[in-house]
């Protein structure tokens, strides 16, 4: 199983609720915005981090770390991002930020899932790629 289809088994149902809720997407749009926004989400983490999977680690670490303590969590390049999924959806990049915003948070939860710590969890992730 690809990671992609991972992270739709075990959280793209609650993906969808949360962008139906939070950002005023009808569950059609929803549905569609959730696996676009984690290919986003997982490109940025994969190729947007300068240094490799040094780079990599480095953000992904930071990211986690800021979702641990409360603060809120960014991707490498967000403007990139939201453009890149406003062109897939066909919505302003806005509303695109949005939905990555609200997304980012359960990634990176399913990722802390995934291993006891935050080097654990991001070593796999750079396994998953590479």
């Amino acid at each position: 199983m690809n990671l992609l289809s991972e992270l739709m088994q075990h959280i793209g149902d609650a993906g969808v609720d949360e962008l139906v809720k939070t950002a005023g997407l009808d569950r059609e749009m929803a549905s569609k915005a959730v696996p676009s926004g984690f290919e986003v989400i997982l490109e940025q983490l994969e190729h947007g981090s300068s240094g490799g999977l040094g780079g990599l680690l480095q953000h992904g670490a930071g990211a986690l770390g800021a979702l641990m303590g409360g603060a809120e969590p960014s991707l490498p390049d967000p403007q990139r991002a939201a453009s890149t999924l406003a062109s897939k959806l066909g919505v302003d990049t806005g509303r695109a930020g949005h939905i990555l915003t609200t997304l980012l948070p359960l990634v990176l939860t399913f990722f802390k899932s995934k291993g006891s710590s935050a080097g654990s969890v991001l070593g796999g992730l750079g396994s998953l790629f590479g």
